[in-house]
């Protein structure tokens, strides 16, 4: 059997708990949840769930255990792939998203209600992808970004390591970006970006 253990327990835990549930229910396998890792939750059970919420340091390394990281922020989500680095990761597949058969995906994936992951575009490990977002065709995601709700990748665009995208973003065909960038909520990527940037408006201009 595998246990779950879900890192994090903010707003984002809210929605993530439920689809993880459709999830497991859809995967007809022996899984269960076992509780929560939040280091600064200092309560003993999460009121919504009834989870119990551990410590990082009481999770103890177990073949059948696995972490499933339930935070958007990028920097959060970079200190538990860290602490974790030698655990198993579960990735989400909510029963209404759609992968193209061509597709490949990484590791502690996240799809959530309504995703699209067309053609033959490839997501490495630890891609977080909330709600309705889409992937177009020849896209080549690298490693822990996250996409909120609505987000637009469009064919044939590059997109490296640590990005945030706010709800309704969208890249423009053709288009990359590199590192730890911020793209604001509805903005529009219509030039190539490098890294740390905070990319707002549509066209989409950076601020350092």
């Amino acid at each position: 059997m595998k246990n779950i253990f879900i890192f994090g327990s903010s707003g984002h835990f809210k929605e993530q708990f439920v689809w993880l549930k459709d999830s497991i229910k859809a995967s007809r396998q022996k899984i269960e949840i076992r509780g929560i890792i939040d280091d600064k939750n200092y309560n003993k059970i999460d009121q919504l769930t009834k989870l119990k919420i551990y410590k990082s340091n009481k999770i103890k390394y177990d073949k059948n255990i696995f972490i499933y990281i339930a935070v958007g922020n990028i920097n959060i989500r970079k200190i538990a792939i860290k602490k974790f680095s030698n655990f198993n990761f579960f990735s989400l597949n909510h029963p209404s998203a759609i992968v193209s058969e061509f597709a490949k995906l990484g590791k502690a994936t996240t799809l959530s209600p309504n995703c699209v992951v067309a053609g033959n575009a490839k997501l490495d490990d630890y891609n977080n992808l909330n709600t309705a977002t889409i992937i177009s065709h020849d896209c080549h995601i690298q490693n822990n970004n996250s996409f909120g709700p609505g987000t637009k990748i469009l064919g044939n665009c590059k997109i490296g390591n640590n990005n945030y995208f706010g709800g309704g973003a969208v890249m423009i065909p053709g288009t990359r970006i590199i590192d730890n960038n911020t793209i604001g909520a509805n903005s529009t990527i219509v030039d190539n970006f490098k890294s740390n940037f905070k990319i707002i408006g549509s066209p989409g201009k950076a601020k350092s």
